[in-house]
Protein backbone atom coordinates (compact mmCIF):
# COMPACT_ATOMS: atom_id res chain seq x y z
CA UNK A 1 0.00 0.00 0.00
CA UNK A 2 1.83 2.88 -1.27
CA UNK A 3 0.16 6.95 -0.97
CA UNK A 4 -1.13 6.60 -4.29
CA UNK A 5 -2.90 3.89 -3.25
CA UNK A 6 -4.34 5.88 -0.02
CA UNK A 7 -5.59 8.31 -2.63
CA UNK A 8 -7.07 6.46 -5.53
CA UNK A 9 -9.13 5.01 -2.79
CA UNK A 10 -9.85 8.12 -0.91
CA UNK A 11 -11.00 9.32 -4.33
CA UNK A 12 -13.46 6.52 -4.98
CA UNK A 13 -14.80 7.36 -1.52
CA UNK A 14 -15.23 10.93 -2.18
CA UNK A 15 -16.80 9.88 -5.64
CA UNK A 16 -19.00 7.54 -4.52
CA UNK A 17 -20.48 9.85 -1.50
CA UNK A 18 -21.65 12.56 -4.28
CA UNK A 19 -23.10 9.81 -7.05
CA UNK A 20 -26.47 7.70 -5.95
CA UNK A 21 -25.51 4.82 -8.08
CA UNK A 22 -24.69 2.31 -5.58
CA UNK A 23 -20.93 2.72 -5.65
CA UNK A 24 -20.29 3.33 -1.54
CA UNK A 25 -20.66 -0.30 -0.54
CA UNK A 26 -18.23 -1.21 -3.30
CA UNK A 27 -15.90 1.78 -2.34
CA UNK A 28 -16.17 0.61 1.48
CA UNK A 29 -15.03 -2.98 -0.01
CA UNK A 30 -12.06 -1.58 -1.53
CA UNK A 31 -10.88 -0.22 1.45
CA UNK A 32 -11.66 -3.31 3.63
CA UNK A 33 -9.72 -5.26 1.52
CA UNK A 34 -6.58 -3.43 1.10
CA UNK A 35 -5.77 -3.91 4.81
CA UNK A 36 -6.59 -7.60 4.59
CA UNK A 37 -10.80 -7.17 5.15
CA UNK A 38 -13.76 -8.67 3.74
CA UNK A 39 -15.97 -6.15 4.36
CA UNK A 40 -16.28 -3.15 6.45
CA UNK A 41 -19.23 -2.28 9.30
CA UNK A 42 -20.30 0.72 11.21
CA UNK A 43 -21.96 0.51 14.62
CA UNK A 44 -23.71 3.46 16.24
CA UNK A 45 -21.79 3.26 19.68
CA UNK A 46 -24.61 5.94 21.05
CA UNK A 47 -27.40 4.35 21.11
CA UNK A 48 -28.33 1.05 22.70
CA UNK A 49 -29.91 -0.76 20.03
CA UNK A 50 -28.46 -2.58 16.95
CA UNK A 51 -27.72 -0.24 15.20
CA UNK A 52 -25.04 -1.51 12.51
CA UNK A 53 -24.38 -1.14 8.73
CA UNK A 54 -22.90 -3.74 6.36
CA UNK A 55 -20.81 -3.07 3.23
CA UNK A 56 -21.59 -5.95 0.50
CA UNK A 57 -18.43 -8.24 1.34
CA UNK A 58 -19.90 -8.70 4.81
CA UNK A 59 -23.91 -8.22 4.05
CA UNK A 60 -24.18 -11.83 4.31
CA UNK A 61 -24.26 -11.58 8.27
CA UNK A 62 -26.87 -9.25 8.85
CA UNK A 63 -29.78 -11.48 9.10
CA UNK A 64 -27.60 -13.61 11.49
CA UNK A 65 -26.52 -9.99 13.36
CA UNK A 66 -29.57 -8.19 13.55
CA UNK A 67 -32.58 -10.90 12.93
CA UNK A 68 -30.77 -13.63 15.26
CA UNK A 69 -29.84 -11.74 18.27
CA UNK A 70 -26.13 -11.91 17.79
CA UNK A 71 -26.07 -7.78 17.91
CA UNK A 72 -26.37 -8.78 21.92
CA UNK A 73 -22.83 -10.66 22.31
CA UNK A 74 -21.24 -8.20 19.89
CA UNK A 75 -17.99 -7.81 22.88
CA UNK A 76 -16.45 -4.89 20.91
CA UNK A 77 -19.67 -3.13 20.22
CA UNK A 78 -21.20 -3.81 23.44
CA UNK A 79 -17.91 -2.62 25.35
CA UNK A 80 -18.12 0.55 23.23
CA UNK A 81 -21.32 1.36 23.99
CA UNK A 82 -20.80 0.63 27.42
CA UNK A 83 -17.42 2.10 27.83
CA UNK A 84 -15.92 5.59 26.85
CA UNK A 85 -13.87 4.73 23.68
CA UNK A 86 -11.38 7.44 22.17
CA UNK A 87 -11.86 9.11 18.74
CA UNK A 88 -9.55 7.66 16.65
CA UNK A 89 -7.77 4.08 15.02
CA UNK A 90 -7.95 0.34 17.28
CA UNK A 91 -7.81 -2.93 17.03
CA UNK A 92 -9.78 -5.43 18.95
CA UNK A 93 -6.51 -6.12 20.58
CA UNK A 94 -6.43 -3.00 21.88
CA UNK A 95 -8.83 -4.03 24.01
CA UNK A 96 -8.89 -7.82 24.49
CA UNK A 97 -5.95 -10.22 24.31
CA UNK A 98 -6.32 -12.91 21.80
CA UNK A 99 -6.60 -15.77 23.93
CA UNK A 100 -9.45 -13.83 25.58
CA UNK A 101 -10.71 -13.11 21.65
CA UNK A 102 -10.05 -17.32 21.59
CA UNK A 103 -12.93 -17.70 24.43
CA UNK A 104 -15.32 -15.27 23.05
CA UNK A 105 -18.33 -16.75 21.51
CA UNK A 106 -19.31 -13.63 19.34
CA UNK A 107 -15.83 -13.98 17.57
CA UNK A 108 -15.73 -18.30 17.55
CA UNK A 109 -19.21 -18.77 16.60
CA UNK A 110 -19.91 -15.90 14.00
CA UNK A 111 -16.81 -14.56 12.40
CA UNK A 112 -14.66 -17.05 12.68
CA UNK A 113 -16.88 -19.47 10.61
CA UNK A 114 -17.30 -16.27 8.56
CA UNK A 115 -13.63 -15.96 7.65
CA UNK A 116 -13.27 -13.07 10.14
CA UNK A 117 -10.03 -12.41 12.67
CA UNK A 118 -8.98 -8.98 13.72
CA UNK A 119 -11.27 -6.03 14.10
CA UNK A 120 -9.21 -2.87 12.93
CA UNK A 121 -11.17 0.22 13.04
CA UNK A 122 -11.97 4.33 13.55
CA UNK A 123 -13.94 5.65 16.38
CA UNK A 124 -15.45 9.10 15.02
CA UNK A 125 -18.08 11.50 15.71
CA UNK A 126 -18.83 11.78 11.49
CA UNK A 127 -22.13 14.42 12.09
CA UNK A 128 -20.73 15.96 15.49
CA UNK A 129 -23.20 13.94 17.24
CA UNK A 130 -23.08 10.06 18.13
CA UNK A 131 -19.88 7.97 17.89
CA UNK A 132 -19.67 5.57 15.58
CA UNK A 133 -17.24 2.84 14.67
CA UNK A 134 -16.11 1.99 11.40
CA UNK A 135 -14.52 -1.32 11.69
CA UNK A 136 -12.22 -3.22 8.88
CA UNK A 137 -13.03 -7.13 9.35
CA UNK A 138 -9.85 -8.59 8.37
CA UNK A 139 -8.97 -11.97 7.09
CA UNK A 140 -8.87 -15.06 9.87
CA UNK A 141 -5.80 -15.83 10.26
CA UNK A 142 -3.59 -12.99 9.15
CA UNK A 143 -1.29 -11.48 12.06
CA UNK A 144 -2.22 -8.45 13.88
CA UNK A 145 -2.05 -5.55 11.86
CA UNK A 146 1.23 -3.91 12.47
CA UNK A 147 2.35 -0.16 13.86
CA UNK A 148 2.74 1.17 9.90
CA UNK A 149 -0.49 -0.42 8.71
CA UNK A 150 -2.37 1.29 11.41
CA UNK A 151 -1.04 4.73 10.70
CA UNK A 152 -1.88 3.83 6.72
CA UNK A 153 -5.57 2.86 7.80
CA UNK A 154 -6.02 5.94 10.04
CA UNK A 155 -5.07 8.15 7.53
CA UNK A 156 -7.48 6.51 4.48
CA UNK A 157 -9.84 5.96 7.60
CA UNK A 158 -10.30 9.85 8.15
CA UNK A 159 -11.21 10.31 4.70
CA UNK A 160 -13.95 7.80 4.43
CA UNK A 161 -15.35 9.18 7.96
CA UNK A 162 -15.64 12.52 5.88
CA UNK A 163 -17.28 11.10 2.78
CA UNK A 164 -19.81 9.31 4.67
CA UNK A 165 -20.44 12.44 6.54
CA UNK A 166 -21.08 14.75 3.43
CA UNK A 167 -23.00 11.66 2.32
CA UNK A 168 -25.47 11.42 5.13
CA UNK A 169 -25.27 15.36 5.03
CA UNK A 170 -26.56 15.21 1.18
CA UNK A 171 -29.42 12.47 1.89
CA UNK A 172 -30.90 14.92 4.82
CA UNK A 173 -30.60 17.48 2.23
CA UNK A 174 -32.30 15.60 -0.59
CA UNK A 175 -35.06 14.88 1.60
CA UNK A 176 -35.45 18.60 2.97
CA UNK A 177 -35.36 19.52 0.00
CA UNK A 178 -38.31 17.12 -0.83
CA UNK A 179 -39.86 17.63 1.78
CA UNK A 180 -40.02 21.58 1.53
CA UNK A 181 -40.78 21.52 -2.21
CA UNK A 182 -43.78 19.40 -1.47
CA UNK A 183 -45.23 21.76 1.46
CA UNK A 184 -44.23 25.14 -0.50
CA UNK A 185 -46.93 23.63 -3.43
CA UNK A 186 -49.72 24.09 -0.91
CA UNK A 187 -48.95 27.83 -0.39
CA UNK A 188 -51.54 29.70 -3.39
CA UNK A 189 -49.40 33.28 -3.08
CA UNK A 190 -45.27 33.22 -4.40
CA UNK A 191 -43.38 31.79 -1.99
CA UNK A 192 -40.00 31.91 -1.66
CA UNK A 193 -36.92 29.92 1.06
CA UNK A 194 -33.96 32.09 1.57
CA UNK A 195 -30.92 30.54 3.23
CA UNK A 196 -28.47 31.46 5.98
CA UNK A 197 -26.18 32.62 3.18
CA UNK A 198 -28.76 34.53 1.68
CA UNK A 199 -29.07 32.36 -1.70
CA UNK A 200 -32.56 31.07 -2.56
CA UNK A 201 -32.76 27.49 -1.69
CA UNK A 202 -36.82 26.97 -3.31
CA UNK A 203 -39.19 28.63 -4.84
CA UNK A 204 -42.72 27.64 -5.30
CA UNK A 205 -44.26 27.33 -8.97
CA UNK A 206 -46.77 30.61 -7.60
CA UNK A 207 -43.50 32.45 -7.87
CA UNK A 208 -43.60 32.00 -11.55
CA UNK A 209 -46.64 34.30 -11.84
CA UNK A 210 -44.77 37.54 -10.41
CA UNK A 211 -41.40 36.65 -11.89
CA UNK A 212 -39.56 39.39 -13.75
CA UNK A 213 -42.99 41.85 -12.94
CA UNK A 214 -41.40 43.79 -10.22
CA UNK A 215 -38.65 40.87 -8.87
CA UNK A 216 -36.90 38.14 -9.83
CA UNK A 217 -33.93 35.54 -8.93
CA UNK A 218 -30.80 36.54 -9.91
CA UNK A 219 -27.47 34.36 -9.43
CA UNK A 220 -29.86 32.68 -7.02
CA UNK A 221 -30.01 35.59 -5.50
CA UNK A 222 -33.69 37.35 -4.94
CA UNK A 223 -34.07 40.76 -6.71
CA UNK A 224 -36.29 43.92 -7.19
CA UNK A 225 -36.40 45.40 -10.25
CA UNK A 226 -36.34 49.03 -8.52
CA UNK A 227 -32.86 48.57 -6.77
CA UNK A 228 -33.40 51.65 -4.66
CA UNK A 229 -35.65 48.99 -2.82
CA UNK A 230 -32.81 46.46 -3.02
CA UNK A 231 -31.33 47.19 0.45
CA UNK A 232 -34.66 47.58 2.21
CA UNK A 233 -35.10 43.65 1.35
CA UNK A 234 -31.57 42.61 1.80
CA UNK A 235 -32.08 44.68 5.34
CA UNK A 236 -35.11 42.62 6.11
CA UNK A 237 -33.90 38.85 5.15
CA UNK A 238 -30.87 40.04 6.98
CA UNK A 239 -33.19 40.52 10.02
CA UNK A 240 -35.28 37.19 9.33
CA UNK A 241 -31.93 35.05 9.70
CA UNK A 242 -31.11 36.34 13.05
CA UNK A 243 -29.67 39.88 12.24
CA UNK A 244 -29.80 42.64 14.45
CA UNK A 245 -33.37 44.07 15.30
CA UNK A 246 -34.42 47.27 12.57
CA UNK A 247 -37.11 48.71 14.24
CA UNK A 248 -36.79 50.96 10.74
CA UNK A 249 -37.80 48.27 8.74
CA UNK A 250 -41.03 48.07 7.35
CA UNK A 251 -43.38 44.89 8.26
CA UNK A 252 -44.61 45.06 4.53
CA UNK A 253 -42.28 46.01 1.17
CA UNK A 254 -44.45 47.60 -1.50
CA UNK A 255 -42.74 47.06 -4.24
CA UNK A 256 -43.79 48.88 -7.51
CA UNK A 257 -43.73 47.43 -11.04
CA UNK A 258 -44.07 49.53 -14.63
CA UNK A 259 -47.35 47.61 -16.01
CA UNK A 260 -49.24 48.04 -12.69
CA UNK A 261 -50.60 51.00 -10.75
CA UNK A 262 -50.34 48.74 -7.75
CA UNK A 263 -47.25 47.25 -6.57
CA UNK A 264 -46.37 43.48 -4.85
CA UNK A 265 -46.35 43.08 -1.66
CA UNK A 266 -43.40 41.49 0.09
CA UNK A 267 -43.44 39.69 3.38
CA UNK A 268 -40.39 37.93 4.96
CA UNK A 269 -40.66 35.69 8.43
CA UNK A 270 -37.65 33.79 10.54
CA UNK A 271 -37.67 30.39 9.71
CA UNK A 272 -36.49 28.61 12.74
CA UNK A 273 -35.82 24.94 13.20
CA UNK A 274 -38.30 24.06 15.25
CA UNK A 275 -41.36 26.22 13.02
CA UNK A 276 -39.80 24.30 9.78
CA UNK A 277 -40.32 21.00 11.40
CA UNK A 278 -43.64 21.96 12.56
CA UNK A 279 -44.68 23.56 8.98
CA UNK A 280 -42.49 20.98 6.50
CA UNK A 281 -42.05 18.13 8.71
CA UNK A 282 -38.29 18.12 8.76
CA UNK A 283 -35.25 20.13 10.95
CA UNK A 284 -33.78 22.57 8.97
CA UNK A 285 -31.32 25.04 9.80
CA UNK A 286 -32.23 28.68 10.06
CA UNK A 287 -33.90 30.16 6.62
CA UNK A 288 -36.25 33.01 5.53
CA UNK A 289 -39.70 32.59 4.24
CA UNK A 290 -40.23 35.49 2.00
CA UNK A 291 -44.39 35.62 0.94
CA UNK A 292 -45.32 37.97 -1.92
CA UNK A 293 -49.00 38.66 -2.66
CA UNK A 294 -50.18 40.59 -6.39
CA UNK A 295 -53.29 42.33 -6.65
CA UNK A 296 -55.14 39.49 -8.04
CA UNK A 297 -54.79 37.76 -4.04
CA UNK A 298 -57.42 36.89 -2.45
CA UNK A 299 -55.48 38.71 0.96
CA UNK A 300 -54.21 41.79 -1.20
CA UNK A 301 -54.83 44.69 0.99
CA UNK A 302 -57.63 47.39 0.65
CA UNK A 303 -56.30 50.36 -1.27
CA UNK A 304 -55.73 52.74 2.26
CA UNK A 305 -53.10 49.85 3.70
CA UNK A 306 -52.19 49.90 0.02
CA UNK A 307 -51.54 53.75 -0.05
CA UNK A 308 -49.81 53.58 3.44
CA UNK A 309 -47.23 51.23 2.46
CA UNK A 310 -46.20 53.06 -0.60
CA UNK A 311 -45.47 55.59 1.90
CA UNK A 312 -48.38 58.25 1.91
CA UNK A 313 -49.18 60.00 4.49
CA UNK A 314 -52.92 59.24 6.56
CA UNK A 315 -53.93 62.48 5.35
CA UNK A 316 -52.32 62.09 1.51
CA UNK A 317 -54.17 58.22 1.75
CA UNK A 318 -57.32 60.29 2.63
CA UNK A 319 -57.16 62.69 -0.16
CA UNK A 320 -56.27 59.42 -2.36
CA UNK A 321 -59.64 57.52 -0.95
CA UNK A 322 -62.03 60.50 -1.61
CA UNK A 323 -60.87 61.85 -5.02
CA UNK A 324 -61.03 58.32 -6.05
CA UNK A 325 -64.47 57.99 -4.76
CA UNK A 326 -65.55 60.77 -7.02
CA UNK A 327 -65.30 63.80 -4.93
CA UNK A 328 -64.53 67.22 -6.35
CA UNK A 329 -61.77 69.73 -4.90
CA UNK A 330 -63.82 71.44 -3.16
CA UNK A 331 -65.62 68.75 -1.89
CA UNK A 332 -62.71 67.01 -0.42
CA UNK A 333 -61.48 70.01 1.26
CA UNK A 334 -64.97 70.90 3.04
CA UNK A 335 -64.76 67.18 3.93
CA UNK A 336 -61.65 67.20 5.26
CA UNK A 337 -61.60 71.17 6.74
CA UNK A 338 -58.67 72.05 4.61
CA UNK A 339 -58.12 74.31 1.46
CA UNK A 340 -58.71 73.62 -2.07
CA UNK A 341 -54.62 74.40 -2.67
CA UNK A 342 -54.04 71.76 -0.12
CA UNK A 343 -55.89 68.80 -1.73
CA UNK A 344 -54.05 70.41 -5.04
CA UNK A 345 -51.12 70.33 -3.72
CA UNK A 346 -51.11 67.40 -1.78
CA UNK A 347 -52.66 65.26 -4.67
CA UNK A 348 -49.89 66.46 -6.72
CA UNK A 349 -47.52 64.75 -4.43
CA UNK A 350 -49.48 61.20 -3.89
CA UNK A 351 -49.89 61.27 -7.85
CA UNK A 352 -45.95 61.94 -8.32
CA UNK A 353 -45.49 59.40 -5.67
CA UNK A 354 -47.54 56.75 -7.30
CA UNK A 355 -46.19 57.14 -10.33
CA UNK A 356 -50.01 58.56 -11.50
CA UNK A 357 -50.24 60.99 -14.52
CA UNK A 358 -53.64 62.72 -12.92
CA UNK A 359 -57.06 62.03 -11.51
CA UNK A 360 -58.28 59.73 -13.60
CA UNK A 361 -55.02 57.38 -12.97
CA UNK A 362 -56.33 57.68 -8.89
CA UNK A 363 -59.50 56.65 -10.02
CA UNK A 364 -58.49 53.46 -12.21
CA UNK A 365 -56.66 52.70 -9.50
CA UNK A 366 -59.13 52.34 -6.65
CA UNK A 367 -61.30 50.53 -9.12
CA UNK A 368 -58.69 48.14 -9.81
CA UNK A 369 -59.34 47.56 -6.52
CA UNK A 370 -62.56 47.61 -6.04
CA UNK A 371 -62.65 44.89 -8.59
CA UNK A 372 -61.10 42.65 -6.78
CA UNK A 373 -63.68 42.25 -4.25
CA UNK A 374 -62.24 44.39 -1.01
Amino acid sequence: MNEGDLLEIADQLYGAALDDDGGWGIALDRLAHAFGGIGLAAVNLSVRGPEMHFSPGIAHLRSAYLDDGWWQFDTMANYGKSNPVPLGTFSVYDFFPPEEIRRDMFAQDLLRPSGIGEQLGLVARPLGTDVVAFTVQRRHGLPPAAPGERRLFDLVARHMVRAASLKARLGEASAIVDSVAERLGSFDCAVVVVGSDRRVLLANAAFATVAGRGLDIKDRKLRLQRAGLQPTLDAMISEALGGTPDRGLPDTLAVPRDECLLPLLVRVSPVTSERAERHFGVPVRRSALVTILDPQHRSYPDLATVLRMVGLTAAQARVAGLIADGGSIAEVAARLGITEATVRTTLKHLCARLGLKGQADLVRLVSRVSSLGR
